[in-house]
C-alpha cells in the first residue's frame, strides 16, 4: 500500500538497466531522495518491458536516461498509451513524459577518449625518448649519430604534435563539462542558448570516428532537457523573479 501511494507522486525518475549474469534487472531511482523505487528482473529491456514499470508511476512527467532505444520506446509507448485513455472524470488527464539524456554517459565517453588519446600522446613521447637514448648510446660508441638524431627529431616532432593536440582536446571536453552544468562557471544560471553554444564551439575541436558516439550524444537535443527543466521548474515556483 506504501508503494502505491508513494507511486502515485512520483514525477522524476532516473533509469538505467544492470545486469547479473547477462539477465537485465530495470532500475529506476528518485533523484531527490535517491531512493531506488523499481528493481525489476527481465525478461528484458525492450521498450513493452520499461512501459510497463512505468505505467506504475501514474503522475510521472519526466525521466533521466541513457541513450538507450528500449528505454526511449518504453516512454514513447507510456505516452501513446496514456494519450488514448480517458481520464476519470475528477482525474487530472496525465502528462506526456519526457526525456533527458544524463550528463555522467557523456562525459564517461569523453573521458575514454581523452584518456586514450593521453596515453598514445605519452607513449610517443616515450618513443621519442627512447630514440635520444640510442643518439647518445651511438655517439659513446664513436658511431656517426646523425641518421639516429634525424629520427629523434622525427619522433619528438610527432610527440609534441600529438601532445598538443590532446591539450586542445581536453581544453575543449572542459568547456563541454562546463556547459552541461546547472550553474556557470561565472556564478549565473545555466541556459540551453548559452551552453549549446559552448558545445558547438568545442565540438571544432573533437573531430574524427574517435569522437562520433560524443558528437551524437551532444547533437541530441535530450542532451540539454535538464536546463530546460531547471528554468521551468523555477519559473513555475517564482512567479516574479528579480
Amino acid at each position: 500500500m506504501l508503494d502505491r501511494v508513494c507511486q502515485a507522486w512520483g514525477v522524476t525518475l532516473c533509469l538505467d538497466e544492470i545486469f547479473f549474469h547477462r539477465d537485465p534487472v530495470l532500475v529506476a531511482v528518485e533523484p531527490h531522495s535517491m531512493v531506488w523505487v523499481a528493481g525489476q528482473r527481465g525478461p528484458d529491456r525492450t521498450g513493452d518491458s520499461w512501459c510497463r514499470v512505468l505505467q506504475q508511476w501514474p503522475g510521472l512527467v519526466r525521466v533521466v536516461s541513457d541513450a538507450g532505444t528500449g528505454l526511449a520506446r518504453g516512454v514513447k509507448l507510456l505516452n501513446e498509451a496514456r494519450a488514448g485513455s480517458a481520464p476519470e472524470p475528477a482525474q487530472v488527464p496525465a502528462k506526456p513524459v519526457q526525456i533527458g539524456l544524463d550528463v555522467f554517459h557523456t562525459e564517461r565517453e569523453m573521458q575514454r577518449v581523452v584518456g586514450r588519446q593521453w596515453a598514445r600522446a605519452e607513449k610517443l613521447v616515450d618513443t621519442a625518448a627512447q630514440a635520444d637514448q640510442q643518439v647518445a648510446h651511438a655517439k659513446q660508441r664513436g658511431i656517426d649519430a646523425r641518421g639516429a638524431a634525424g629520427r629523434a627529431r622525427a619522433a619528438w616532432g610527432k610527440a609534441e604534435r600529438a601532445f598538443d593536440e590532446v591539450v586542445q582536446v581536453d581544453a575543449a571536453v572542459e568547456r563541454i563539462r562546463a556547459a552541461l552544468t546547472l550553474v556557470r562557471l561565472d556564478g549565473q544560471l545555466n541556459d540551453r542558448v548559452w551552453a549549446q553554444a559552448q558545445i558547438t564551439d568545442a565540438l571544432r575541436a573533437l573531430g574524427g570516428e574517435a569522437w562520433r558516439k560524443v558528437r551524437r550524444l551532444l547533437d541530441d537535443t535530450r542532451t540539454l532537457h535538464h536546463l530546460d527543466w531547471m528554468h521551468a521548474q523555477l519559473a513555475q515556483a517564482v512567479r516574479e523573479p528579480l
